[in-house]
C-alpha cells in the first residue's frame, strides 16, 4: 500500500486539521492482528532508516483532543504513541513528540 493512501484505511477527513488533504487515521486499531496501519507505519520507519535518518517526528499525534470524526480516546493515543516510540527505537531512531504535550507525563511512566 502506498504511503499517500493512508486515508484509505479507516480514516476521517473532518477538516478539523485546517490543512487540505490531511486525514485522521483510526489509530485505535494499531494493536489489532494484521493491522494495516501498523504495517504501513513500520514500513515508513524502515524507509527513514534506509535514507540514513537519525530521528523521526510524527505530526498530528493528538487526534483524541481534536474533532477527528473517529471517536479516538486519550488511551488510543497513548497506545499509538507508545507503538511509534517503540518501533522507532527498535530501529535505532530517536523520535520527537509533537502536538501531544498533554500526555507527556503518561508517556514517560
Amino acid at each position: 500500500m502506498r504511503f499517500n493512501n493512508l486515508h484509505r484505511i479507516a480514516a476521517s477527513n473532518s477538516n478539523s486539521l485546517g490543512w487540505p488533504g490531511e486525514w485522521w487515521l483510526d489509530i485505535s486499531t494499531i494493536n489489532d492482528a494484521g493491522s494495516k496501519l501498523r504495517s504501513i507505519m513500520e514500513a515508513r520507519l524502515d524507509v527513514a532508516v534506509e535514507k540514513g535518518c537519525h530521528a523521526v517526528e510524527p505530526d498530528n499525534i493528538d487526534g483524541y483532543s481534536n474533532n477527528n470524526g473517529l471517536g479516538l480516546t486519550a488511551q488510543d493515543q497513548l497506545v499509538y504513541n507508545r507503538f511509534l516510540a517503540d518501533a522507532a527505537h527498535d530501529r535505532g531512531l530517536a523520535i520527537a513528540l509533537k502536538n501531544d504535550l498533554d500526555q507527556v507525563d503518561d508517556l514517560v511512566k
